[in-house]
């Protein structure tokens, strides 16, 4: 992706009957991205913005389960 490109993320909870949109930001969840010279991450609106050519991984953090990733490499 070119630099200063921006990646919209959503939260969605698998469930038996189908999906379910979480709104962010959320009290039970949080974004957080690795390598901060890499890309930048807007909390309020859930979005990535490339800041330079590199790799970074994007995790949903829960209030109740551990860590899960979500990649997103940055070309």
């Amino acid at each position: 992706m070119p630099v200063q490109s921006v990646i919209p993320f959503q939260v969605l909870i698998v469930k038996q009957r189908g999906t379910e949109v979480v709104a962010m930001p959320n009290p039970s969840y949080e974004l957080q991205i690795d390598g901060g010279d890499v890309a930048s991450l807007d909390q309020k609106k859930s979005l990535v913005r490339a800041l330079t050519k590199g790799n970074t991984a994007v995790h949903l953090l829960s209030s109740q389960t551990e860590q899960l990733p979500l990649c997103a490499p940055l070309l």
